[in-house]
Parts: structure tokens; sequence; C-alpha cells
């Protein structure tokens, strides 16, 4: 019942307020007002709603600013506590993270993870979400888990798309500087990697290897079948005739 009273007080308390779309806003605990700092703070698994996309966090403030005819509109919402920011599939988790409202744009600090259907990216410093462009942007050793297969990188970009439904789900994925991919057969190194999830096929480019159990293949860029989550099936490309694809079989004695 308190939180009930808590959640109807809030929204009511929010009613003239303008974040460019209607919200929704519940809590546990209390809602605070701090007129000289410009700050609305929530306490207690706080919840806000808007356009589809739902932040929970154990604190959340909500900075506003006030026009001549006194008009309010918040500029920038700061969850902090217990994270989760949900937008269709994606759904970020982290320990903090600032919304800018006009933007459309979330920022997470520290560890971070981002959980789709089948994907789940780590970052220890935190991850960009720019709604707008359906994109995010992880950068400082950052991690995909796709089944059995893992993806490592220094700079990631995942694109999302809106299906029938308007439903966001990845599209595909960039990983940039010091690319590895393995899988529980075999490792893929490069310098760069593509992936398109709807053929689930990796181009990797960029001083090329593949060491598997008992050879190394070197080249220019190869093909990565990924629609196996367990094997991968594997072509090693050249770009020109100039550079050949080399392999080295290791026998079982060396």
């Amino acid at each position: 019942m308190k939180k009930f009273f808590i959640a109807f007080s809030m929204i009511i308390f929010f009613a003239n307020i303008s974040f460019g779309g209607n919200i929704e806003v519940e809590a546990d605990q209390s809602l605070e007002w701090h007129k000289q700092e410009k700050i609305y703070l929530a306490k207690g698994n706080a919840v806000i709603r808007r356009e589809g996309v739902t932040v929970k966090a154990d604190i959340i403030y909500a900075y506003y600013e006030e026009s001549e005819d006194s008009d309010i509109e918040v500029w920038k919402i700061e969850a902090n506590g217990n994270v989760l920011i949900e937008d269709g599939e994606a759904k970020l988790i982290s320990n903090k993270a600032v919304y800018l409202v006009d933007k459309e744009e979330f920022s997470s600090v520290g560890t971070t993870n981002l959980l789709s259907d089948e994907y789940q990216v780590k970052s220890k410093s935190g991850i960009k979400y720019f709604r707008r462009e359906k994109q995010m942007v992880a950068n400082d050793d950052v991690m995909v888990f796709y089944g059995e297969n893992t993806l490592n990188c220094n700079s990631l970009i995942v694109n999302f798309e809106e299906d029938s439904s308007g439903k966001l789900t990845i599209s595909n994925m960039i990983a940039l500087e010091d690319v590895v991919i393995e899988s529980p057969t075999e490792k893929v190194n490069g310098q760069k990697a593509e992936y398109d999830v709807e053929s689930q096929i990796v181009l990797v480019d960029g001083d090329v290897t593949i060491a598997r159990e008992n050879a190394v293949i070197v080249g220019d860029r190869t093909e990565v079948d990924m629609s196996n989550k367990e094997v991968f099936v594997t072509k090693m490309l050249s770009k020109s005739k100039n550079n050949r694809v080399k392999a080295v079989f290791i026998s079982e004695e060396e």
C-alpha cells in the first residue's frame, strides 16, 4: 500500500514536468524535491518509464530547468545502484548510468553488461548508447559472449534496428583493435571484425591468424561462420596474389 501511495503521489507530482513525452515514476521509499539545486530524487527501487525505455535503480536523480514562464523540463536523469535500463530486447546493467533526455543518450560508468536475447557485451569502463542513432559504443577490454564463443577487442560498435513489431534488435557489430574470437576448438586473431547477425558471418581483417590444436593459418582476411554456436567454420582469404595464404601443421611429436 505504501509503494502504491508513493508511486501515485510521484505521478501527480511529475504531471506538470516536461520530459518530452509521458513519464511514469515509482519508488518504495520517498520522493525529494531539492528546489535550490533543481533536482528531484526518487529513493528505494526507483523506476522511471518513458516512451518504451525503463530505468530502474536504488536511487534516481532527475535534474530540471525552469523557463521564464515557470515551466519545468527535466534534461538529465542519473541512476545509481543496481541500475537496469531496458529498451526493446536490450538490457543494460551497471552501477551508475546517466540519461541525457533531449539527446536520448545513455552512458554508464564502470563495469557494464549489455544483454540481448542471444548476446552479452561486457565492458570494464562503461558503455554509451545513442538511442536516436540506434547505436552502442564500448571501449577498453570489451567482451562479447555468444553461446560457447567469445569475442574480445579494445573497441566495439553495436548497431540496432527495429523489427516489424517495432522491437529493437542487434543488426551488426564492429570490433576494432586486438580482436580475438574464440570457440572451444580454435582461436582467430585480427585487427578488425565485422559481424552480420542475419547471416551469422564474421569478416576479420588485419594480420589474421587462425590457431587450432594442430595448425596455425596466416592470411589477410578470414570469414568465420558462427551459425553453429559451438564450432566455427572458417575460410582464410587473400586480398591479392602477392599475399598468399599460409598454414603450418604441427605433428604430435613437436
